[in-house]
């Protein structure tokens, strides 16, 4: 081969590599950790309603939402969890993503059809099936590998009725609270959920930017918009009986609550410096420690 002949080929594998996809959508009829999409669907809705979900939300798949928890009844704001809310998973972990969902709970004496009949009705009067120009990854519609469909039919989802919990109000933010008729008293209740979700496998060492626009059923409250941008950052895979590097957002996190703290006055400057100049230090050693760790 000679030198044109070997540069253009090195071009074109170069183009063929830039267009490759870092991401693998899960096909619905798969399961993760011997778990269908039925199974983790019925977890995100379980996860959603506790109080403050995302303290708790490092399983072996990570859920995203598309409501943010604020006081007073749900609106149609986006979730926007970027900078310091930026989400940090590992490589082993999937991603769930909800892109249009109903939930109901039964907490008097609804029948399951009843259920059922309310999480359809709901899901049929907003997008359905929403196309995959709503699900946006890094700016670009989503490729789960069938270019003949240009939506995500296959992707819909609907729970058995199974009991899910539902929280204190006096213990924090959640779901329950936002609702159009919120609880008055916590427990187990029946509860059936629909509508679509994808379940992604993502690349270590990358960074993306997942978006999700869509319309839902028209409620009391009025019209019904779900709407999210995460900024998602993919770690190594997990390794079990080894200490890891903490991730440097994390770092980076402390030292800007350090210095929100100084500009406040709550914290004297020389305080500061002995601080930042402890993390550094404490930042190196972790550093020296785990490359030995990962050099036995």
């Amino acid at each position: 081969m000679d030198d044109l002949a070997y540069k253009t080929a090195l071009i074109k594998l170069n183009m063929s590599n830039s267009n490759k996809l870092n991401y693998t959508v899960i096909p619905p009829r798969e399961s993760f950790k011997n778990k269908s999409y039925t199974e983790w669907v019925q977890d995100w809705s379980s996860w959603f309603h506790q109080t403050n979900p995302d303290r708790n939300n490092n399983g072996d798949v990570v859920f995203l939402r598309s409501m943010p928890l604020v006081e007073g009844n749900y609106g149609s704001e986006a979730n926007v969890m970027v900078g310091n809310e930026s989400l940090e998973i590992s490589a082993d972990q999937r991603l769930l993503v909800p892109i249009i969902t109903s939930n109901y709970v039964a907490d008097g004496a609804e029948t399951s059809e009843w259920l059922y009949g309310m999480v359809r009705s709901q899901i049929l009067a907003g997008d359905c099936p929403p196309l995959k120009e709503q699900l946006r990854i890094d700016g670009e519609p989503i490729d789960d590998g069938n270019a003949k469909e240009n939506d995500l039919k296959t992707y819909e989802v609907e729970t058995p009725v199974f009991l899910i919990s539902i929280p204190d109000s006096s213990a924090g933010k959640s779901l329950k609270d936002q609702m159009e008729a919120p609880f008055q008293s916590p427990g187990f209740f029946p509860s059936v959920t629909r509508g679509y979700f994808v379940m992604l496998e993502l690349q270590p060492n990358e960074e993306y930017y997942i978006e999700c626009y869509a319309t839902g059923a028209t409620t009391a409250l009025g019209p019904y918009y779900a709407s999210f941008l995460y900024h998602v950052i993919v770690n190594e895979p997990s390794q079990k009986g080894r200490v890891n590097i903490p991730p440097s957002r994390l770092n980076k996190n402390i030292l800007a609550r350090l210095h929100d703290k100084k500009e406040k006055g709550e914290l004297e400057p020389a305080t500061f410096a002995e601080i930042t100049k402890t993390l550094t230090k404490s930042s190196k050693k972790i550093e020296t420690a785990v490359n030995k760790n990962k050099n036995r």
